[in-house]
């Protein structure tokens, strides 16, 4: 199976801090045949945008040649290749099954809406769809992962599941990655997510040896990958003799993960009001403070200081189904008590994070 690579992840620079790039559990889980090359334009791509900001779909990212190699691979890497890989990414379409919770339900969508070409400057212009981006911008529900994780793998099959095992990665009571986790995954799910083609090897051995084997090898050797993994036929799910299902184990590389993983969100400038590093969680006095702000309860100069209203931060719960429909927002008692037990947790205080920068989080 080859040598595996315990080592945890170097340390990033402060350029790299910025280029997280964040997708969908959804668009994870969908069918997508890219080869290598197009997934790492479409990586590199993502890393550029800024997500604390509204993504547009009028928003050219522009890429050079430079930027992909970058990603690894063949050091001889030319514009033709690069332009070549933008021109066949423009023809994909991904394609989802059972999205929005309905069942039966399938959709296709392109993931650039345009490519453009500076032959002279020798680089690319590219243009997400609309579609595609509300993968980008779901507040729930999503990994977070550094192109450089994705570094040298010469197989897409390497990617699509490395990032596919991912999922399952963050503990959702502390918000913190876990030291070890499995996920059973059935084959037909597991074909559909690696954009194996009907037909692509049909017996399981051969799709064992073919696409796992080396997807496995490639993954727990590189030093860029933050977790190793094995896998194993799930004798409970079986059909007969006939297996339907894999078990996927994950264990963290040895050793801190990089800090870049975890957002920080710092109040005023000293370090008494600090939020937990590795826990996005807000301090008793935070709590009932910026409770008060946002349900109206008391507060009210410091929202009109920081260009915010009540109603601006409501229609944004509202809009990101982060508050029930039947809660009394008119009631600021009600609404400030169930805005403390939400508070309380990490998820819920990132996705309300861009209000809590202007309110002089940081």
């Amino acid at each position: 199976m080859g040598k595996i690579n315990t080592k945890p992840p170097a340390e990033l620079s402060p350029k790299e801090l910025a280029y997280q790039v964040k997708l969908s559990n959804m668009f994870v889980r969908s069918s997508k045949q890219l080869s290598v090359f197009e997934t790492r334009i479409i990586v590199l791509a993502l890393a550029k945008i800024n997500f604390e900001e509204e993504v547009s779909e009028s928003q050219e990212i522009w890429l050079t040649l430079e930027d992909v190699k970058q990603m690894g691979g063949n050091s001889n890497n030319s514009y033709a290749l690069i332009k070549k890989a933008a021109n066949e990414a423009y023809e994909r379409s991904i394609e989802l099954t059972d999205f929005d919770d309905k069942p039966g339900w399938k959709k296709k969508f392109r993931i650039f809406q345009s490519c453009t070409f500076d032959e002279k400057k020798q680089m690319i212009g590219l243009r997400f769809s609309y579609d595609f981006l509300q993968h980008v911008s779901i507040l729930r529900n999503f990994i977070l992962f550094l192109p450089r994780e994705l570094k040298g793998f010469s197989s897409n099959y390497s990617s699509s599941l490395y990032l596919r095992l991912m999922i399952q990665m963050k503990d959702k009571a502390t918000g913190l990655p876990k030291n070890k986790w499995t996920e059973t995954i059935k084959i037909d799910d597991l074909r559909w997510a690696l954009g194996c083609n009907e037909g692509s090897y049909p017996v399981l051995k051969d799709f064992k040896r073919r696409v796992l084997d080396l997807s496995t090898k490639e993954i727990n050797e590189s030093p860029h990958t933050r977790f190793t993994i094995s896998y194993e036929n799930d004798n409970k799910t079986k059909e007969g003799r006939k297996v339907t299902a894999l078990k996927f184990n994950m264990e963290s590389k040895k050793g801190d993960l990089p800090e870049s993983d975890f957002d920080y969100l710092f109040f005023g400038a000293g370090k008494p009001d600090k939020i937990s590093k590795k826990k996005l969680v807000l301090t008793e006095a935070q709590l009932d403070m910026v409770s008060d702000w946002l349900s109206g309860n008391n507060g009210s100069r410091k929202l009109e200081n920081s260009s915010l209203t009540v109603s601006q931060f409501y229609e944004y719960l509202r809009k990101n189904r982060l508050i029930p429909l039947n809660l009394d927002v008119n009631n600021p008692a009600v609404y400030k008590k169930w805005l403390i037990e939400k508070l309380s947790h990490p998820d819920f205080v990132e996705a309300i994070s861009p209000f809590l920068k202007k309110l002089g989080f940081r």
